[in-house]
């Protein structure tokens, strides 16, 4: 019979040899194989010869076979997993070693992509699930990882666990809780020795680490106190420090993924006095003792090591392309940035990592920082060193978390020293000599920390180091020194007040300070040098440098206000005595006449734009290095983001603005301008800065604009709804919307490509600024300018109601005076035409009484035919009633009249508000008694008109003497009742008369209007009585 062994190889080898058709006999042979693993009630296990054979048989077949090696023998696998590698030594760890590699080729997929799970089978994801199903297989598998193992068998059981650790890291990560002296198990591959072996596992081991700690706080803390800091330290220390390749960006990887997002293990790597490691990992010499050097020598060689620190080469042999090894390089470093650089830039992370937070932990981060000397490690690698520009830039937004609320770490800032590197185009290399560098560098004399720092915001790195960088990381270099000098003065307002005072030099001062240079560069306005391109960031970064020393303080915009210019256009000087002949303007004015002419030179580039793009020049990106209207816009943004914040919450400002009314013109015309001619940016900016020197505007001072004279002039060139989209289009930019909290993001993202050709325009201490304040400036010209937003904000719901309501009576009124207008018009229409009727009226009236007489005068002598007489009469009656009517209807009227005119005066007298309404009543009142007054003359003009109607009549020709006949009796009778009906007529309209001058009299004594011209009448009818 032939042994276990033999039999199993002679069957997998004629199983290969059939290749795939033998389908069922693979699944047999499969079956046989995994059944000599697995203990059954009914039979004894194989010995171990036999046990091994099988595993070694199914690992052969995995290779070829993995999903029917994985569904039929993975049980059993997984069963001799647990049970035949205890042993380190024999014929258990080969078959440990077999188990392992068989795993592994059932759920490895070499081609599969980490960060894609669709690209591994669906039957390794199948087994691996399988396998993680109980902890038990994982619990067997770490005591595989044992020095006491064979290197294979460690070496397997390292690559299995990163797979699995690789598709289903939370799993494995929560069985790793649960097993016992799991994490050790993992460390005890990073304390090797040397050996190539050794290495091996070792590097294993550092690939693994990050993946099995990520995201989960608990482990990350169980493999620190196990003591990762340490090893991981000793590994990057032993291969090299940051130029140890590969292997130390694998070792920094695990200690960053240890600190990041666990405040438990930042505390603990500060306690283990692992931060004064970090420094020397860049080569950075330890700072000095407290006491001073012990001797001459030890400072001598600090010295010289300071000097290998600045001069040190950044150059590797060997570039490694991005994601090698399934690693991506830090985002800061461009892909041609060597390994080294890319070390480096790890330090600074892990360093950055311990100043993100916000509590005691950090500030104690900070302080261990600065006494193991990383804050100046950190300064004189972005100032002072031949560095990368994208590692400085790095370097200057750790320091950035370092400075920020730190007045230790500030106070070193002000007081340091250095010496920057003058870099320079190294001249050709010799004829068969070794290339040399493209650059050379020399050292400058020692100057402010704060000096270098400002001026690498504002002019950046040299041009020789220009031409061997991309533009994005010169414009990532310039930012970050911006947020650095930021979270400098941020609340250090000593620094402030320095830098601010040191902007008016004293007579006998003779060294360039910050703030001399800062304040040459924002004042005087910017032109193209003689060779070179035009600079428009140096314009924008002095505006941003500026603004972070005056925002949010009365004190330094104060000192601000005192810098003056002569009429030369320099500085005042403290000492210098003032000339009544020479014009002094302030920096604010300064900023706004520099303004204006930048929008003036936009135009122009904007011209010369279109007339090389229509014509056959060249396009406007080859213009000979002139500026272009992006550079002038950029430029103008930088002036108007200072002015803002200048202004804010600062009336003595505002009033040194509005002290010239052709500023207010000068941010007036962009804001109101609708057309093409402004850009849309600068445009609402004006409105910002129109806002808010509004807002802060004084309510009465005779040298400057006041609020009163703003408001008026706001609302009618640019408009409450103008004004508003224009700040909301602020707002909605996209160059607001992309500036980022954190300077480093927007370094990384300018590197990275992802910043467009826009680039930088704001920082983001303004755009944070214009969030916090934008409703208030936005409804700032709506208010009143008698009253402010601080009295609004503080007035209680009720005030803020009555405000209301009178605001809706000033429109009743408002309305009603118009309503009133139209009515006293139509009154003086109807007036007028009544007027006219009147004296029409009173002219016939006055004939009809001149004929009355006479024909009274001719019935004296003649007499009067009896049916003449008693037609007269009729008439006369007729007249009377008619008359006696009018009287009545014009008593009515006046009664109307008096009712209308007491409801008008109680209801002036109830609500003053309501003014314009009792006075509409009061006019339909005395409309209506006018009226009145038309309808009684009306009524005494019939009756006048009756009764001389009657007088009127001719007297008839003396009757013949036959008809003298006629009785005399009768005719007298006849012509004294005639007589006596006149006389009865007169009676009742003399009474008509009186009683209408007494309701006259009544209508003057309620202060109704009565026309003068009929008051003069009833007295002219008065003295003739």
């Amino acid at each position: 019979m032939l042994h276990g062994a033999e039999w199993l190889g002679k069957k997998y080898a004629s199983l290969a040899s059939a290749g795939g058709a033998q389908k069922q006999g693979l699944a047999n042979t499969l079956d046989t194989l995994a059944a000599r693993l697995v203990r059954r009630p009914d039979a004894e296990l194989p010995d171990v010869q036999d046990r091994k054979a099988a595993v070694l048989a199914l690992k052969g077949l995995a290779r070829d076979h993995p999903q029917e090696v994985g569904t039929r023998a993975l049980p059993a696998l997984l069963e001799t997993l647990q049970r035949d590698t205890l042993s380190e030594r024999g014929v258990e760890d080969e078959i440990a070693r077999a188990v392992l590699e068989a795993l592994l080729a059932i759920v490895d997929a070499p081609n599969a992509e980490p960060s894609r799970p669709a690209s591994l089978p669906p039957h390794a994801l199948t087994h691996i699930d399988a396998i993680l199903a109980r902890p038990a297989p994982l619990h067997a598998l770490l005591p595989l990882l044992s020095p006491a193992r064979s290197f294979y068998t460690r070496f397997a059981a390292l690559q299995l666990l990163a797979t699995l650790t690789r598709w289903r890291a939370p799993s494995v990560q929560e069985h790793l809780l649960t097993a016992p002296g799991g994490c050790g198990a993992v460390l005890q591959c990073l304390a090797e020795g040397s050996g190539s072996s050794s290495e091996i596992v070792r590097n294993e081991a550092l690939l693994l680490l990050p993946r099995l700690v990520d995201s989960n706080a608990d482990i990350q803390k169980l493999v620190a106190f196990e003591g990762a800091f340490e090893k991981l330290i000793d590994v990057v220390a032993a291969e090299g420090r940051i130029e140890g390749g590969l292997l130390v960006q694998d070792a920094l990887e695990g200690l960053e993924s240890l600190l990041r997002w666990n405040v438990s293990n930042q505390n603990y790597f500060r306690e283990t006095l692992s931060v004064p490691l970090l420094a020397p990992l860049l080569y950075f010499p330890a700072p000095p003792p407290a006491t001073g050097f012990s001797s001459r020598a030890a400072e001598q060689e600090h010295a010289r090591q300071l000097e290998a620190f600045a001069f040190q080469s950044w150059d590797d042999e060997e570039v490694m392309p991005d994601g090698a090894d399934g690693v991506e390089p830090p985002k800061a470093l461009r892909a041609d940035d060597g390994q080294k650089a890319r070390n480096a830039a790890l330090v600074l992370g892990i360093a950055r990592l311990l100043v993100e937070g916000q509590g005691e932990g950090r500030r104690a981060n900070q302080n261990a920082l600065l006494n193991a000397g990383f804050t100046r490690c950190l300064l004189e690698l972005a100032l002072a060193s031949t560095a990368p520009l994208g590692l400085k830039a790095q370097a200057l937004s750790v320091l950035t978390s370092l400075l920020h609320s730190s007045r230790a770490n500030q106070d070193l800032l002000s007081s340091l020293l250095i010496c920057p590197l003058l870099a320079v185009d190294a001249p050709p290399a010799e004829e068969g000599a070794p290339p040399a560098p493209l650059v050379s560098y020399t050292r400058l004399p020692a100057r402010p920390a704060v000096l270098v720092l400002i001026d690498a915001a504002i002019s950046g790195a040299p041009p020789a180091v220009l031409r061997q960088s991309s533009a994005p990381a010169a414009l990532a270099f310039r930012t970050a020194a911006l947020g650095a000098f930021d979270a400098f003065v941020a609340d250090n307002l000593d620094a402030r007040h320095s830098i601010i005072a040191g902007m008016v030099p004293d007579a006998e001062e003779q060294a360039p300070s910050a703030g001399v240079l800062l304040l040459n560069n924002l004042a005087q306005f910017p032109s193209a040098p003689p060779s070179g391109r035009f600079d428009a960031y140096r314009s924008l970064f002095s505006a941003l440098l500026f603004s972070s020393l005056v925002r949010g303080s009365e004190t330094a915009k104060g000192l601000a206000r005192e810098i003056r210019f002569g009429a030369e256009g320099k500085v005042v000087g403290r000492n210098a005595q003032p000339d009544a002949d020479d014009d002094e303007v302030s920096l604010l004015h300064v900023l706004v006449g520099n303004l204006m002419l930048s929008e003036r030179e936009r135009g122009e580039a904007i011209r010369r734009e279109r007339n090389a793009t229509a014509g056959a020049g060249a396009p406007p990106a080859d213009l000979g290095g002139l500026p272009s209207s992006t550079d002038w816009t950029r430029i103008a943004v930088g002036y108007l983001s200072l002015l803002a914040q200048w202004l804010w919450d600062s009336p003595a400002s505002v009033a040194d603005l509005l002290s010239e009314s052709s500023n207010v013109q000068t941010l007036v015309q962009p804001a109101a301008q609708s057309g093409g001619g402004v850009d849309a940016l600068v445009a609402s900016l004006c409105a910002l800065v129109l806002g808010v020197a509004y807002e802060f505007a004084p309510h009465d001072n005779a040298e400057c604009v006041t609020r009163a004279t703003m408001h008026p002039l706001l609302v009618s060139r640019i408009g409450t709804d103008q004004f508003a989209a224009r700040l909301a289009r602020l707002r909605d930019d996209v160059r607001i919307k992309e500036t980022s909290p954190d300077t480093f993001e927007t370094v990384a993202a300018a590197l990275a490509g992802e910043v467009g050709e826009e680039g930088i325009w704001f920082d983001w201490p303004f755009v944070e600024w214009l969030k916090n304040n934008f409703v208030r400036v936005q409804k700032s010209i709506t208010i009143d300018p008698a009253s402010s937003s601080e009295t609004l904000a503080a007035a209680p719901a009720e005030l803020l109601d009555a405000q209301r309501q009178a605001e809706q009576l000033r429109d009743t009124a408002s309305r009603q005076a118009r309503e009133l207008e139209a009515l006293e018009a139509r009154l003086a229409e109807l007036t007028r035409v009544a007027e006219e009727e009147r004296n029409a009226l009173t002219t016939q009236l006055a004939a009809l009484t001149a004929e009355r007489e006479a024909a009274a005068a001719s019935n004296a002598s003649n007499a009067t035919p009896q049916a003449d007489l008693e037609a007269a009469l009729a008439d006369a009656q007729r007249a009377k009633a008619d008359a006696q009517q009018d009287a009545a209807a014009a008593r009515e009227a006046e009664e109307q009249a008096r009712q209308a005119a007491a409801a008008a005066e109680a209801a002036l007298g109830a609500a003053t508000s309501r003014t314009a309404e009792v006075e509409a009543r009061a006019t339909e009142a005395q409309s209506l008694a006018q009226a009145a007054e038309a309808r009684a003359a009306e009524a005494e003009a019939r009756a006048a008109a009756a009764q001389a109607e009657a007088a009127a009549r001719p007297a008839p020709v003396a009757a013949p003497a036959a008809a003298a006949a006629e009785p005399e009796e009768d005719g007298a009778r006849s012509r004294s009742e005639l007589e006596k009906e006149l006389e009865d007529l007169l009676v009742l309209l003399d009474d008509l008369t009186q009683k209408r001058v007494a309701d006259k009299a009544k209508m003057r004594a309620a202060n109704l209007e009565v026309s003068d011209d009929e008051a003069d009448d009833d007295d002219d009818d008065e003295d003739d009585e």
